[in-house]
């Protein structure tokens, strides 16, 4: 009984280190810093497919731009650099010109419930309702399979600045429509991305930034921001945080492909709702910094009203601008599928749970693996 207690043993560490030995390395990369709710949650969902896998896959990850800027990370993905990646899609428009509607239509965006909202219809019509979307990505080698958003995005400055009268001659990060709006609004947009916002506002390139909340803490802007003006301005709702290169993902089998599918909802809602969350405390971390918060005057709220009426037209402009055929197409389902999901977020309220549950069965249930 010892010596067939020992073989079995024996065997059973063989084939355990067999399988250590086979495991494949996922190599992902973002440009974003390495904290925050979205490293977070890919740490959590890379390690979720792990286990289920059984260890046959496990993951790098690369966070600060090692592997590349928001620019450059769709080709860095698509030339398998990396195996997958996460994108902003607003600095891709020529790579993804349908695709890229998306971040266009955040402006619309006035409360927490709509951001839920409006994160899930563009998951649900670029996952499962816009060929020319896949397209876009396909051309590129790569495959998306999950979208995810930003908190509500608010005006922030080093200054005091308590009224538009106070943003006159502001240099404000901001880029797309938004830069457009605070130049209406008598600021001067500032082009920056999202990683070179610290330095800028450290050396005085720019007054204030456009942003979520949450980025007072994970880009450590709190150090610097004084006033915030209680109005959402916009918000980044089509954010690709889970990309493959396409032959890698062609590559898994079909049981590993299902894996990873299976466990996007979870990825999702905890982005969704940790981002939320983290707003929340950063506000409240900042205050206790010196951060002071006016409400928006009359002309504030005019011209955010006048900014988001203008919110389609302006979209499908600038997407027909850059040669898409759809532009009308893609909006008009889009409007429909944000319709769908503001009843679905005001039936379950702010549930993390049955927010994750209502994207397995709208959309996760229906993607082919």
């Amino acid at each position: 009984m010892h010596l067939k207690k020992t073989i079995a043993i024996t065997a059973a560490t063989l084939a355990l280190s067999t399988s250590i030995a086979s495991a494949r390395e996922i190599t992902y990369a973002h440009f974003l810093p390495a904290a925050g709710s979205i490293r977070d949650a890919t740490v959590a969902y890379f390690d979720r497919v792990s286990e289920a896998t059984g260890g046959e896959l496990t993951f790098e990850t690369f966070w600060a731009g090692a592997m590349g800027g928001p620019v450059e990370m769709l080709d860095t993905i698509g030339s398998q650099t990396v195996d997958a990646g996460g994108i902003v899609d607003a600095y891709l428009r020529s790579s993804i010109p349908t695709a890229s509607m998306f971040s266009d239509f955040g402006r619309l965006v006035s409360s927490n419930a709509d951001m839920l909202a409006y994160s899930a219809a563009v998951t649900e019509q670029q996952l499962l309702k816009c060929p020319e979307c896949s397209a876009d990505y396909e051309d590129n080698n790569v495959k998306l399979l999950a979208t995810t958003a930003t908190a509500p995005y608010y005006f922030m400055c080093k200054p005091e600045v308590t009224s538009t009268a106070d943003m006159a001659g502001k240099k404000v990060r901001a880029v797309g429509n938004v830069a457009n709006l605070m130049q209406q609004m008598g600021a001067v947009p500032v082009s920056v991305t999202t990683a070179e916002m610290y330095e800028a506002m450290q050396r005085g390139q720019a007054d204030c930034s456009t942003g979520s909340a949450a980025w007072l803490d994970e880009y450590k802007l709190g150090e610097f921001v004084k006033s915030m003006i209680n109005e959402p301005i916009n918000d980044y709702i089509s954010s690709g945080n889970i990309l493959f290169n396409l032959d890698v993902w062609n590559d898994f089998s079909e049981a590993q492909r299902a894996a990873f599918i299976d466990e996007l909802p979870a990825f999702v809602a905890q982005i969704n709702f940790e981002g939320l969350s983290d707003a929340d405390q950063a506000i409240e971390a900042a205050k206790a910094n010196g951060l002071k918060i006016y409400e928006p005057d009359e002309e504030f709220k005019a011209q955010i009203t006048e900014f988001r009426s203008a919110t389609f037209a302006a979209a499908i402009t600038t997407a027909e601008g850059t040669g898409v055929k759809v532009a009308e197409r893609v909006t008009t389902d889009f409007e429909a599928l944000v319709e769908k999901w503001s009843a679905i977020v005001a039936d379950i309220g702010m549930d993390q749970a049955a927010y994750e549950e209502a994207l397995r069965t709208e959309i996760y249930s229906k993607l082919p693996k």
